[in-house]
């Protein structure tokens, strides 16, 4: 894919993440950790700290959504952030 598609592709994804939180989508794909996980995508590291973490189903939810939005480049780099986010929540609500 060319660098100007690869650009293009990639701000759309961000275009499409603000336009979900401007229109209070009833799905929601912002937040912290969402916010977090889609700037990791794009730019690369640092990884999210802790404090940038899912605190609950409804944030990893938001996550997962911002995951499918992404272009398949972005969501190569996301995978491993989420699949540790995956496991963050499931081991808190575990108890």
């Amino acid at each position: 894919m060319s660098d100007v598609i690869q650009q293009a592709t990639v701000a759309a994804f961000l275009a499409d993440r603000l336009h979900c939180q401007v229109a209070r989508a009833r799905d929601r794909c912002w937040g912290i950790s969402s916010d977090a996980l889609s700037l990791y995508g794009v730019r690369g590291g640092p990884e999210p700290s802790r404090g940038q973490y899912p605190a609950d189903r409804g944030d990893l939810a938001a996550c997962e959504r911002t995951y499918l939005m992404a272009p398949d480049e972005v969501r190569e780099r996301m995978l491993p952030v989420l699949e540790k986010y995956r496991a963050y929540v499931a081991e808190r609500w575990a108890k």
